[in-house]
């Protein structure tokens, strides 16, 4: 057995010999949860070990081609709080969110690891391997695998960290889990190590992770999925916002301290290739804490659409955001927060989201308006944006003008100025397709809209310009329906979208459709 998966076994046996004996005092007296009161459910918490088949781990091969044993897929376990009925189960531990045991225990190994990490990362905090298993053995309120309160509960996908523990905020999802929402989480890891590094592909693995979590949960008992929202802390908030840019079931995403606020993290996120403001409606809270006024804002400022909340939190640093504050006052001593101040910092954390959460995911307008709630100077400053009004996609776009009416998909094209040649609204084959489906139908003012639409979107498309003059040579404009075929031959010679031949054709058909359409004016006149 390896030495770190050695270490991991040793410090489990040492936090199991410390809780039954309940020798340390200072952890029997601290508890995490502070004087913050639970909601009206009861707690639980569970874990759900799968393997993204669609995605390796690892490879296949050794060096010298031999296959690896054992499976390479990749690891994801699901662990999710959730509203309990009353159960007579112990309260969980720290230490049992350090290691969430597996039910499969193919994921031992992969466990040991993530926790060898933590322990690492706590070392920073605590100097010594003594202070963290006493940590480790505080007493939260979950009880694992308590049987699911009755109802059906909105969900809340929790982005951790960067290189961070799934339950760096445990007391929060929690929290949230006794006020009736369901939290669901997994291990942040890098794309093919343990340890992520900084590039841009691990921000992409990160947001499959969550994704993946939410396609497990869409098939537990007991979940709204109507009703989802992402919360995403430091490296968790970049994650979390592209996550619900990508899905249209998040309605709500909030972030504490996210790392886009710096103009390094700004320019990570704005370059992910799925960051797209038009595809932002979410309703958005962000905590952070910006004394000095250098905070980079670009990425919110660039949410034209979404409702935001902006909590601009005095006295707060990068720890009070998680509960690294609370591990800190745990210690206690000189230039540690005292106890009640962790407290109460991480409270009114705690009492932001669930009023975000309530007023997002459960409509309920008084809490947003405590969200909203102008707070003490000394404490921090609270802004609100109203979103501008939602254009649609081009999907929802196609959709109005083939399933409601294409009167009403050109009043929107025009209130939200889709007519962007640098960036249409659809595909050129789209628009032919769908406005030589009207005219087939006899619909022609309809046609006429969708190829004039197409003309504004393309105007360098000799082909635009021919398909309006069809629609107008049929509505009996023939006057106009000659200038537009003019204007499509003047246009055929510089048009590169279409090949030469189809080029050697218009110059061909289109001087006798001219011919034709003069010949029927001349044939008119003289009736």
């Amino acid at each position: 057995m390896k030495f770190r998966a050695v270490l991991a076994l040793v410090a489990l046996v040492c936090l199991f010999l410390s809780y039954a004996s309940g020798s340390n005092v200072s952890a029997q007296e601290f508890n995490l949860w502070g004087n913050l009161e639970a909601g009206n459910f009861a707690i639980g918490f569970k874990t759900i070990e799968k393997y993204d088949k669609s995605r390796a781990y690892g490879n296949a091969t050794d060096y010298f081609g031999n296959q690896v044993e054992g499976e390479i897929a990749r690891p994801i376990q699901v662990c999710y709080w959730y509203p309990a009925a009353e159960s007579d189960g112990p309260a969980m531990v720290y230490g049992e969110y350090s290691f969430p045991y597996p039910a499969d225990e193919s994921f031992m190994q992969h466990l040991d690891r993530l926790q060898n990490r933590e322990f690492n990362a706590l070392g920073a905090v605590f100097m010594g391997r003594g202070p963290i298993l006493d940590y480790m053995n505080l007493e939260l309120k979950a009880v694992r695998d308590a049987q699911m309160a009755e109802g059906q509960f909105p969900l809340i996908i929790y982005h951790a960290g960067y290189n961070g523990s799934y339950a760096q905020n445990v007391v929060m999802c929690e929290y949230l889990a006794s006020h009736g929402f369901i939290v669901a989480t997994t291990h942040n890891f890098g794309f093919a190590s343990i340890e992520p590094v900084r590039e841009q592909y691990e921000l992409e693995t990160a947001v499959q992770d969550k994704e993946f979590v939410l396609g497990v949960m869409t098939n537990i008992t007991g979940v709204d999925i109507s009703k989802t929202g992402v919360l995403g802390y430091e490296f968790g908030g970049a994650s979390a916002i592209i996550h619900g840019m990508r899905d249209s079931r998040i309605s709500a995403v909030a972030a504490l301290g996210p790392m886009y606020l710096i103009p390094e993290g700004a320019q990570a996120t704005i370059e992910n290739p799925f960051f797209n403001p038009m595809n932002s409606a979410a309703t958005t809270l962000v905590i952070y804490s910006d004394d000095a006024g250098t905070a980079d804002f670009s990425v919110l400022d660039s949410l034209k659409y979404t409702d935001q909340y902006r909590v601009n939190l005095k006295q707060y640093d990068y720890s009070s955001f998680a509960q690294f504050a609370l591990a800190s006052a745990y210690l206690g001593g000189e230039g540690r927060p005292s106890h009640d101040d962790a407290y109460t910092s991480y409270a009114l954390l705690c009492d932001y989201m669930l009023n975000f959460y309530k007023g997002t995911l459960g409509s309920s307008e008084s809490a947003l308006a405590e969200v909203a709630k102008e707070l003490p100077v000394e404490t921090g400053i609270v802004t609100f944006t109203k979103g501008n009004p939602v254009p649609p996609t081009p999907a929802q776009f196609g959709q109005i003008l083939m399933e409601r009416s294409v009167s009403e998909a050109l009043a929107l094209a025009e209130q939200f100025s889709l007519v962007d040649p640098s960036n249409p609204i659809m595909p050129e084959r789209n628009l032919l397709g769908l406005g030589y489906r009207q005219l087939g139908q006899g619909q022609t003012e309809n046609a006429l809209g969708i190829f004039k639409l197409m003309t504004e979107c393309y105007p360098n498309s000799s082909n635009a310009w021919d398909s309006f003059a069809e629609a107008t040579r049929a509505s009996g404009n023939l006057e106009k329906a000659i200038e537009l075929y003019e204007k499509s031959l003047a246009l055929i010679d510089g048009d590169n979208s279409v090949s030469q031949e189809f080029k050697d054709r218009m110059k061909a058909a289109t001087p006798e459709t001219i011919a034709e359409i003069k010949q029927e004016i001349a044939d008119g006149a003289g009736n």
